[in-house]
């Protein structure tokens, strides 16, 4: 999930590799899928034929969607959501090093999620 948002809001020179391309393949991600769940009929119609239709899109045309940011947050909440249950998880395991390691993945991804958060 983290891909999937830091594709739409991110800074290719940071991230280092083209972003958008989710979009340009039609991809549907969750955050597209929450935005065409928010979206307007308008709108609905409109990102319906860019990605049905292949029509160019890009984040320039998705931001000026009332709900594109809160499509790119409610993403980013569900997966940290899932970090969350993860670590719950986790708790029952004796302690080891490969727990701790689970453990800090999960907070290194929540970590990743925040930055998508910041860049809407």
């Amino acid at each position: 999930m983290y891909d999937d948002c830091i594709d739409l809001v991110g800074d290719e020179k940071e991230i280092g590799k083209t972003l958008g391309t989710d979009l340009a393949k039609g991809k549907l991600t969750l955050p597209m899928l929450f935005l065409l769940r928010d979206a307007t009929d308008a709108q609905r119609t409109k990102l319906h034929r860019m990605v049905l239709k292949g029509e160019p899109m890009d984040t320039t045309i998705l931001a000026g969607i009332a709900d594109y940011a809160g499509a790119i947050e409610h993403a980013v909440n569900t997966a940290k959501d899932m970090l969350e249950e993860a670590r719950k998880d986790l708790v029952c395991l004796d302690a080891s090093p490969h727990k701790e390691a689970l453990v800090t993945i999960t907070q290194y991804l929540d970590g990743l999620l925040d930055q998508c958060r910041t860049s809407v």
